[in-house]
Order: C-alpha cells, then sequence, then structure tokens
C-alpha cells in the first residue's frame, strides 16, 4: 500500500526565456482584462469585488514532466491530476507555514496544462497579488529576476520505477533498481502520480527542475517554437499535428493605437509590417491566407485581447506552394528569411 498523504515540495528553476520589460507599466504589465478580473472575484472568501488597478498579476510554470537531476519525475497524468486543485490555493514564500510572517502574498485563480513543442507537458498557473507596497515590490523583484524561482507542496499517492513498474520508498525500487542509473540503455526515474491536492505554492530561491519560472500573465505565450522564417511560429494542437501562426489579432478594447498593437506583436517576435484595420481589431499578417491547407483555420487565444488565426500550412513539396507564394507575393520574403536565417 501506499501513503496517500504523501507530502512533496519541489524547487523548480528559472524559464529559459522572459517577456521583455517593455509590457510593463508602473512595475506591472498591461491591465488585467475583464476575463482575468472575472475568475480572480470568483475565488471564494473575497468580502469585496477587486478592480483591475488594485491587483497585479504574475504567472507560474509550476512544474512540469520533465526528469529532476535527483532522478524524481512527474508523470504526465500527474499534470491533468493537479491543474483543478489550483485555483484558489495561496502563493506563499520558501514554504514557510510557520513563523508569524507565514501569511500569503498572492492567490492563484487559474491554471491549465501546456502541451509544449518539446513533447512535455507543463502547469502554467496564474495568480494575483494586491496592487500595494508589497505586491509592487515583489512584482519588481520577479520582473528584475531577483527572485526567479518556484515550488509548489503537492499531495500525491504513488512513487513507481520507470524500469519495472515496482513501488518506491526510498532511493531504489522494491525491485532493487536505483534512480538515475541505467538498465538496458533507459535511464531509471522515480515516477510520482496519483496527485491528490495541491497545498501552496511558493515563490523561492532556488530551484531543482527546468523549464519553469515566472511569466507576465498579461502577455503570456502559447506554446511557440521558431520556425524557418523571421517572424514564422508554430503552436502545437496535438502530439501530431502542428499549425502555424497566419494572423495575430489585437483587440481595440486592448490596444487603443496601431502602434500600441504593433509593439506588442514585435516584442513577442512576430512580424508587424502588413496589417488590416477592422472595425474591432488590428490583424497584423504573418503570411498570406492561401498558403494555408484548406479547411485547416482555427483561432486560439494568445492572451487577454489577443488571438491568432492558425491553420497548417502547405507542404514545400506541394506544387501548388510555389504557385501559391509567387501569385500572394510571399516569394520575396521568404528568400529573405531564409537569406537572414
Amino acid at each position: 500500500m501506499t501513503d496517500s498523504s504523501r507530502l512533496f515540495r519541489l524547487k523548480l528553476a528559472a524559464p529559459a526565456d522572459w517577456l521583455p520589460l517593455a509590457m510593463m507599466e508602473d512595475g506591472r504589465p498591461e491591465m488585467p482584462g475583464a476575463e482575468t478580473m472575472a475568475a480572480i472575484n470568483a475565488l471564494p472568501g473575497a468580502l469585496r469585488a477587486m478592480t483591475p488597478d488594485q491587483v497585479i498579476v504574475r504567472g507560474m510554470q509550476l512544474f512540469n514532466d520533465l526528469p529532476m537531476h535527483n532522478g524524481l519525475r512527474f508523470s504526465p497524468d500527474a499534470m491533468d491530476e493537479v491543474a483543478p486543485h489550483v485555483p484558489g490555493k495561496p502563493v506563499m514564500c520558501n514554504h514557510d507555514i510557520y513563523s508569524a510572517s507565514a501569511l500569503p502574498v498572492g492567490r492563484f485563480f487559474r491554471a491549465r496544462v501546456l502541451n509544449r513543442a518539446d513533447g512535455s507537458r507543463a502547469v502554467a498557473a496564474d495568480f494575483f497579488m494586491l496592487a500595494d507596497e508589497q505586491g509592487r515590490a515583489l512584482a519588481g523583484r520577479i520582473d528584475a529576476g531577483v527572485i526567479s524561482e518556484v515550488s509548489p507542496t503537492v499531495l500525491y499517492e504513488r512513487a513507481i520505477c520507470s524500469i519495472c513498474g515496482g513501488e518506491y520508498d526510498s532511493w531504489q525500487c522494491e525491485n532493487g533498481h536505483e534512480m538515475l542509473k541505467q538498465y538496458e540503455g533507459s535511464v531509471c526515474y522515480c515516477m510520482l502520480s496519483g496527485v491528490t491536492d495541491m497545498l501552496e505554492g511558493s515563490i523561492v530561491w532556488a530551484g531543482m527542475q527546468r523549464e519553469t519560472g515566472f511569466y507576465l500573465a498579461a502577455g503570456r505565450r502559447v506554446e511557440l517554437r521558431e520556425s524557418p522564417g523571421a517572424g514564422r511560429r508554430e503552436v502545437a494542437l496535438d502530439e501530431d499535428t502542428k499549425a502555424s501562426v497566419q494572423s495575430v489579432i489585437c483587440s481595440k478594447e486592448n490596444f487603443e493605437t496601431q502602434d500600441a498593437a504593433a509593439a506588442w506583436v514585435t516584442e513577442h517576435d512576430f512580424r508587424a509590417d502588413k496589417v488590416d484595420e477592422t472595425e474591432d481589431s488590428w490583424r497584423f499578417r504573418q503570411f498570406a491566407p492561401g498558403l494555408c491547407q484548406e479547411d485547416s483555420f482555427r483561432t486560439i487565444e494568445l492572451t487577454d485581447g489577443v488571438k491568432a488565426a492558425i491553420c497548417r500550412k502547405k507542404s514545400e513539396s506541394d506544387s501548388r506552394y510555389w504557385d501559391d507564394m509567387s501569385c500572394c507575393g510571399e516569394i520575396e520574403d521568404y528568400w529573405k528569411d531564409m537569406a537572414a536565417s
């Protein structure tokens, strides 16, 4: 039998890339939108509704299923198990729940599971702090990278050997397999699963797992990765399907001017040189829609006020691809991109 109340505290290392400080205004990202404020004000326990100017919003990539240097590893299913437990839980400092000052500095209000371009899965969680002296100070340290690491406390049921499925109670499983040793070419890990709760997520001083840390929720990235050509991006729809961002759509409710929208677009590594204005948005074209496969268009949300029209691009081996490149005026841009890459 396994202990259903096993406690796990995991300190996580900072992410590889940061959102630019140009996103910041008075130590905060852009004003939280209506959807964000609705999620914050829906949390139980609040005695009054907050307004956008009263909160500071940030996010944590809390944990993922990548191997840790000590031989532990969350199972991919653990991401789905823990995400529903995150909203409403406190943001603490260094897992301190005992000292006189051990009170929350923030609160999680939203969490989701990411299927990332490298094949790993992660839990990303948005949290808010009050826009008071303490909140502004913490946000400033997070944005500057002075505080850059996070750690969740979770309860889990199972610790299973990745080689044989045997249970772990210490540094080796019941069948003698030791963590981080190789067996027939496979590294042995202790797989943690059966997550029953997350108690808190902490801001900490040092970390243990890579590809995690803070992000700015008001400018958070979808799971994007570089694809050939400047400003061309891809997003994973599932394990087998990749789509390209054909247009970035900025709402006029969130961006009062085209210049403001263009600044967001360029800061997030998209191109802003081809723009169409509609009644309620600016659409920044990344490439011509004629280069998309038929019936492959979808619209996804990147962040509050920003959406992306995505599609599956035609294969370069398709004879129609080069005809469409030429007729859509994209051929010159293509070769410029190839020369720059």
